[in-house]
């Protein structure tokens, strides 16, 4: 089945709009300011990206992300010839990558929080904000942009929330191409958005990432990245989708892989191990030689680790041949406009798709000396491009990489960018919610609560990996190596698995736990012991939600496909929907599924001042364990596979293809599993057995933010093939 891009849509430092991203990235121009606004005291004052005030949209009441993203979704949309009529009846996927999420609402809430504990009064955001704007709560965690512009929008799509830092644009990608491909899905937008603040300003500061001079990729002489914001859409459709709504394909998703290097949390892999394995994978998806390339728009972010290493990986895939090396370039537009983190991805795509139709490659701007000399052309002047096809590449913290390879359909719209009008269509009735159903076979499963840790010192899990240390690795993230590390036991993959055997994490509410810690030097308030000391670089490392995953790939040695669910309460229920789509697609051959939940008063604190009405077990799940019984901190791993035998434990899993997304009229109650209830559930489930016999548990998982469902059975194969005979799947 053929994949293709409609629709485009940008918002950058250089303002809102395609147009105005494609020109800045152009030349040798620079649309970068002080980023006064951001850098909290004593930090001094570097260069960002901002995005300019005018080029926000949205409520005054919403998250800067939010604001960042909306213009973007709605060009993207109307590129696609999508009117929001017709938005709302045809997209199927609403996938969003992101690093921070809504981190800005809750750094506010945080600041609140600490006010109040310390007796005093502080503006925060508005627990029933103005009309149109979602409450905090649901703004404030990483599946808040996603969320809100759902709700904002009315989309009746599935909607899912991806962490992988600077990679999870192009996480996001993949999943929905593989739906599509699947025929789950006729029309996906997916995309990414970072927001600037101080939080994540000061964190990168910490680890001394930030440039205090030149910041140009690929250079010698650069001395770190340029932080930046910015949002990218892009509307991908089956061929037959496109042709039924006679909508103009920009460029064909040939492939899209994600892979880990499996070597550090936050250093890359000094061979280049993980792009090297997204960018070939990739070209064999697309079932293309690497010669057959006329560009490739890379990572590059100016840091040396990370561009020496993405030099070697494209050197590598290049066949080590200086020929062929010299005849494919390498670009990247980051000196231009600064690294936006999340959506460097999908504005990568943009960027290659507006090249080939320009028929010409942009330089590197800032580009004087490259930072080595591999046999990679790095060009410092526009060159003509005549293939039509191109790679995108970008990498995040922990090791995770992906690479995309499309052809750009060079007929019909004009190079520069302009954007054809929406077209009036008839207002048809929406499509019934029918019910997709999956079965995976349950290879094992393991939980670890805080008794679990007294035996346990982090120098065993040190040993597995010696390159890393876990010396701050939190409590929850102990837990998380603990479950993975019995689970794996259980099911006869020890340590290091295989390659096909990939790993899926559900990550809801629980890392912002570690936010928070973090945020907490922050906030210059009253009573507040810890304000105003040094950034701990080590513990921003764990404050992205793919951190404990990554840590636990990079230990246990998982360089298959990884996968990080932030979909808040809905996380791992997502994780699970998302091991059984990569299994029956034959990405891997077993799937670890992981989720953890912490115990933080910060955390709490934090919560509680968003308007969350409270915490307590779910009474209408009798099944699952309540609060009382298992309360936090708690972590999880269960080794799925394909069925491929009679007998054993079986996980049925049914969800509607689309949901209604509506902005909740009130808080829901918070389960103080903070998202990683489903997966729980099933572990528990599967471990409590006696005699290997599971009986037949009905489970059900639902996302307060956007209406998706998800319902589980977890059980032997006979009882459930039993249990499904009588009776029928919920509607």
């Amino acid at each position: 089945m053929k994949i293709v891009l409609t629709g485009m849509g940008a918002v950058s430092a250089a303002g809102a709009g395609v147009p105005r991203f494609v020109h800045a990235t152009d030349g040798w121009r620079q649309s970068l300011q002080p980023g006064t606004r951001f850098a909290p005291p004593p930090l001094p004052v570097l260069q960002v990206g901002q995005v300019p005030d005018e080029a926000l949209s949205g409520e005054a009441d919403d998250d800067r992300a939010v604001r960042i993203a909306l213009p973007a979704l709605v060009e993207a949309l109307q590129s696609a010839r999508l009117r929001p009529g017709e938005a709302q009846r045809r997209v199927d996927l609403f996938f969003v990558g992101t690093s921070l999420g809504g981190m800005n609402t809750a750094q506010a809430l945080q600041r609140a929080a600490l006010v109040k504990k310390a007796g005093g009064t502080a503006p925060a955001p508005a627990a029933t904000p103005a009309a149109g704007a979602a409450p905090p709560w649901m703004q404030a965690g990483y599946h808040g942009p996603a969320a809100t512009l759902a709700a904002r929008l009315h989309l009746r799509a599935h909607v899912a929330t991806y962490n992988a830092t600077c990679s999870s644009g192009l996480v996001a990608l993949a999943l929905a191409c593989e739906r599509i491909r699947r025929g789950e899905a006729g029309v996906a937008v997916v995309g990414g958005v970072d927001a600037l603040c101080p939080f994540v300003y000061a964190g990168f500061h910490a680890l001394g990432a930030l440039a205090s001079g030149l910041s140009a990729p690929y250079d010698a002489g650069s001395t770190g990245l340029t932080l930046a914001e910015g949002a990218a859409f892009l509307v991908v459709e089956s061929e037959e989708s496109a042709e039924a709504r006679d909508a103009v394909p920009l460029a064909e998703i040939l492939g899209v892989a994600t892979t880990n290097d499996a070597h550090h949390l936050i250093a890359p892999h000094p061979e280049g191990r993980g792009l090297a394995s997204a960018l070939a994978s990739a070209l064999a998806s697309a079932g293309i030689a690497a010669p057959q390339l006329g560009m490739v728009v890379g990572h590059g972010v100016g840091t040396p680790q990370s561009d020496f290493a993405e030099l070697r990986a494209i050197a590598h895939v290049l066949g080590g041949d200086r020929v062929l090396a010299d005849r494919v370039p390498l670009t990247s537009w980051k000196g231009a406009l600064g690294h936006p983190l999340a959506a460097s991805g999908p504005l990568s795509v943009i960027r290659a798709v507006a090249a080939v139709r320009q028929r010409r490659v942009p330089p590197i701007v800032g580009l004087r000396r490259p930072v080595a000399t591999f046999p990679v052309r790095l060009p410092k002047e526009p060159e003509p491009l005549s293939s039509e096809h191109v790679a995108v590449l970008a990498s995040g913290l922990g090791g995770q990489s992906s690479g995309a390879v499309l052809r750009v359909v060079t007929g019909g719209a004009e190079p520069n960018g302009e954007l054809a009008p929406a077209r009036a269509r008839p207002n048809r009735p929406a499509r019934p919610l029918r019910m997709l159903r999956e079965e995976v076979a349950v290879a094992s499963a393991a939980v670890a609560t805080r008794a679990d840790l007294a035996d346990v010192k982090i120098e065993e899990f040190e040993r597995l990996n010696p390159a890393m240390s876990l010396r701050h690795l939190p409590e929850e993230g102990q837990l998380a190596f603990l479950a993975v590390k019995e689970a794996l036991r259980r099911a006869g993959d020890l340590p290091p698995p295989p390659d096909d055997v990939a790993l899926v994490a559900g990550v809801g509410h629980g890392s912002l736990a570690v936010c928070a810690r973090f945020g907490r030097a922050l906030h210059d308030v009253p009573g507040n012991a810890g304000a105003g000391g040094p950034a701990s670089p080590a513990l921003f490392a764990y404050t992205a939600a793919n951190a404990i995953p990554a840590a636990v790939a990079a230990s246990f040695g998982f360089r298959g496909t990884s996968v990080v669910a932030s979909s808040g309460s809905f996380a791992s229920a997502q994780a699970l929907l998302d091991a059984a789509l990569l299994l029956k697609e034959g990405r891997a051959r077993r799937v670890v599924v992981m989720a953890f939940v912490p115990a933080c008063d910060d955390l709490t604190e934090c919560l509680v001042a968003g308007g969350f009405a409270g915490a307590g077990g779910d009474a209408a799940d009798p099944a699952a364990p309540t609060a009382k019984e298992e309360g936090p901190p708690l972590a999880a791993a269960v080794v799925l596979s394909r069925v491929e035998r009679e007998g054993g434990v079986r996980l049925e899993l049914r969800r509607r293809k689309r949901s209604n997304v509506t902005a909740p009229t009130a808080a829901p109650v918070l389960h103080p599993w903070l998202g990683a209830e489903a997966l729980l559930r099933v572990a528990f489930a599967v471990t409590r057995a006696k005699g290997g016999a599971v009986p037949v548990t009905p489970l059900r998982a639902l996302d307060p933010c956007t209406g998706a469902a998800l319902w589980l059975k977890v059980g032997s194969a006979r009882t459930l093939r039993r249990s499904r005979a009588a009776g029928a799947p919920p509607h």
